[in-house]
């Protein structure tokens, strides 16, 4: 899982810190990333590529909405930073590491469903 993915974690999708982080979801059977709309949701749109290169499939996005949580307005400068995108990636049938987590995966698909 990684929260608030932007281009420091990512690389823009190359350079050391793309293949870091390939190297490291290439191994996982499911990859989260979440986003806030603060930064354009830029994790998942540089992350969608490297996990299709890496031959995962994409679950639907998923909004965490914050805006009436009192414990989390005064930590935000800006509402954006209050609605966080995420997306659960799995690894396709038949590649490595496909089995993996598959109760984690059904626990985020019906926690997450509304």
């Amino acid at each position: 899982v990684m929260l608030g993915a932007w281009h420091l974690q990512l690389g823009n999708g190359t350079g050391s810190a793309a293949a870091a982080f390939k190297h490291v979801a290439k191994a996982a059977g499911i990859v989260v990333i979440e986003s806030p709309e603060s930064v354009h949701m830029e994790g998942l749109t540089i992350a969608r590529p490297l996990m299709r290169e890496l031959g995962f499939s994409e679950e639907p996005e998923r909004l965490v909405d914050c805006t009436q949580d009192n414990e989390a307005k005064p930590l935000a400068s800006m509402i954006g930073m209050l609605k966080r995108h995420m997306v659960a990636f799995v690894q396709k049938p038949g590649t490595p590491q496909s089995s993996v987590g598959g109760p984690m995966l059904r626990n985020l698909r019906s926690s997450t469903k509304g």
